[in-house]
């Protein structure tokens, strides 16, 4: 599956139904794109929770083009997946620190 744009479809590592010249030649992550225009102060707020930030996105309702959907899409060209071992880490952290709190609760 690739996505529709008004340029052209995108599928990872380029746009398809262009030149070579428009390969895209950098990184992304987590990219989103939203039905409605956010405010500065919401994509302040974005930023403060961080890439590595698992919470449900308060404006679910109006992604229309998802990261989750996107790193399903056909590959072109050159693509290298990163490993974010800090997002894996802190997300490690959380989970143990959700379980001590579980234990600690059941126990009472």
């Amino acid at each position: 599956a690739v996505v529709s744009t008004q340029s052209g479809h995108y599928g990872r590592g380029k746009w398809h139904g262009t030149s070579s010249s428009h390969d895209f030649a950098g990184e992304m992550a987590y990219l989103n794109v939203y039905a409605e225009e956010l405010s500065s102060s919401e994509i302040g707020s974005m930023m403060e929770l961080g890439m590595c930030n698992i919470e449900v996105d308060v404006h679910e309702s109006s992604r229309v083009i998802r990261w989750e959907d996107l790193v399903e899409l056909e590959r072109t060209g050159t693509v290298t997946d990163v490993y974010i071992g800090e997002c894996i880490d802190k997300t490690v952290e959380r989970l143990a620190g959700e379980l001590t709190e579980a234990r600690a609760e059941k126990e009472k």
